[in-house]
């Protein structure tokens, strides 16, 4: 005859506690983004909407120092620029008058 262990009822207690706990901590953990997201969704007040905007554009704003720059177009020798602004938009007479003073 083949022998059979009677059936652990401590650990299959234990196991289904665990499965138990874990379930619960499943549904608190869903229920509370749930409810993150309904904040988040929710219509805005103009007063939160006024604060907002106040938080976000009175904050400072941040120069890096040129040490920090890593790109050679931030050099004053190498950036493209006329030397001298051509005149297109004067026409001849006025140019004429303008020279003739």
């Amino acid at each position: 005859m083949a022998n059979i262990d009677p059936p652990d009822y401590k650990a299959s207690f234990l196991k289904e506690q665990e499965r138990r706990k874990q379930a619960e901590d499943d549904a608190r953990r869903e229920k509370q983004i749930r409810e993150e997201l309904q904040e988040l969704s929710r219509p805005t007040t103009f007063a939160e909407f006024l604060r907002h905007c106040h938080n976000l554009l009175s904050r400072p704003l941040s120069i890096e120092t040129p040490s920090r720059s890593r790109h050679a177009a931030n050099e004053p020798s190498v950036r493209f620029r006329p030397r001298h602004l051509p005149n297109v938009w004067l026409d001849k007479e006025r140019q004429a008058m303008i020279g003739a003073r």
